[in-house]
C-alpha cells in the first residue's frame, strides 16, 4: 500500500510483519559480513532480519535509493542495502543476492531486535520511508 503525505511531499509505504526462515541470523552473525555491516552501514546489526510482506511496486520504489554493497565470499552471496526508516527508526532494507523469499517479502536490518523494540507480531503494519 502506497501512502502519499502531500503536506510533507514524502512517500511512505506500508508493509506487514511476516515470519521468516531463520537463515538471516546465521549470515548476519558471520564475522565476514558483520565487519562489512559495521564499516559500511555504521553499526553492528542484531543477528537476524525483520521480514515484511509488501506489494512488488513498493519493493521497486524502496530500491531506488543509494545502494550500499555487501560482498560475498566462498560461495556465500553478497547483498545490497538501502537506507530506510521503519516507524521512524533508522534501518536498512537488505536485498540478498541469493534468497528463497517470494518477490513480495523484504528483509530489514537494524541494530535493534525490531520485533521486541516495536512490540511487533506477524500481521502488524509498519511504515517505511526511503531515506
Amino acid at each position: 500500500m502506497l501512502v502519499f503525505n502531500t503536506m510533507e511531499k514524502t512517500k511512505h509505504f506500508i508493509g506487514k510483519v511476516t515470519g521468516g526462515l531463520g537463515k538471516a541470523q546465521l549470515f548476519v552473525a558471520m564475522p565476514f559480513y558483520s565487519k562489512q555491516f559495521v564499516k559500511k552501514l555504521g553499526f553492528k546489526p542484531f543477528p537476524g532480519t525483520l521480514n515484511l510482506r509488501v506489494e512488488p511496486k513498493v519493493k521497486k520504489a524502496l530500491v531506488k535509493g543509494k545502494a550500499i554493497r555487501i560482498t560475498g565470499r566462498n560461495g556465500k552471496g553478497g547483498a545490497t542495502c538501502f537506507a530506510i526508516k521503519l516507524n521512524k527508526l533508522n534501518c536498512f532494507l537488505i536485498i540478498p543476492d541469493k534468497t528463497t523469499h517470494s518477490a513480495n517479502v523484504v528483509e530489514i536490518l537494524s541494530k535493534h531486535n525490531l520485533r521486541k523494540k516495536l512490540k511487533l507480531r506477524n500481521g502488524c503494519p509498519v511504515k517505511l520511508k526511503l531515506v
